[in-house]
């Protein structure tokens, strides 16, 4: 099984899209970390900076939030992840039954550039850009029954999910009176993409965590 760390480096795979994982460094440690993989002592170290001294999870943990700077990836993170998450985790489906990663992000317009990453870690892989079925407005369907949904941030949007039986959540959103911006990554169903988009629709910002 390829592993996040892995399919962001290898050029074949994320890393086509993503360019030289160098620069990377951060958001792997935490990834790693999130997914519950071994970290070297550097990325311990660096984990260790942005999650204030906290030991790094011993499994792969069901919710991730990062609360960051602005202009530090966080919608290309968000893309790759859904990426993965689509085709490198083992998903258990019946047949016709799909599989929704839902991508919501804090506007029309900043859904649209991260439908542009997903789209490009998938079709500058080689290897990727076979897995994709069909791609839509704001949807790109993929070969083995899971689609990648991208919107904004809307109640009435996500009300219109309630067919959805399984589905994966990675919502981000710009905490404009922080200078922050938050990412969050987490499974769940129909239900719980409502109450996300309904509560966070009117959240107050948070106060600002460790830039990374």
């Amino acid at each position: 099984m390829i592993d996040i760390a892995r399919a962001l480096a290898d050029q074949q795979l994320l890393g086509a899209a993503l360019g030289p994982i160098d620069t990377w460094s951060t958001w792997v440690a935490v990834l790693k970390a999130a997914f519950g993989l071994d970290l070297t002592a550097e990325e311990l170290a660096v984990f260790s900076s942005v999650a204030g001294n906290r030991a790094p999870p011993r499994r792969r943990v069901r919710e991730l939030w990062c609360v960051i700077g602005r202009r530090s990836g966080k919608s290309r993170i968000a893309a790759a992840l859904a990426v993965f998450i689509a085709l490198f985790t083992k998903h258990r489906l019946a047949k016709g039954e799909r599989g929704m990663i839902l991508v919501l992000a804090s506007s029309v317009e900043q859904s649209r550039v991260v439908f542009g990453y997903v789209r490009a870690f998938l079709t500058e892989s080689p290897i990727l850009a076979g897995e994709i079925a069909e791609t839509t407005a704001n949807e790109i369907r993929l070969k083995n029954g899971v689609v990648i949904a991208i919107h904004a941030n809307s109640f009435k949007t996500i009300l219109a999910r309630d067919s959805l039986r399984r589905g994966f959540l990675l919502a981000r959103r710009d905490l404009r009176a922080t200078g922050y911006g938050d990412l969050h990554l987490g499974p769940s169903r129909a239900r719980d993409h409502q109450r996300y988009a309904h509560r966070h629709q009117h959240a107050l910002p948070v106060p600002p965590g460790p830039s990374t």
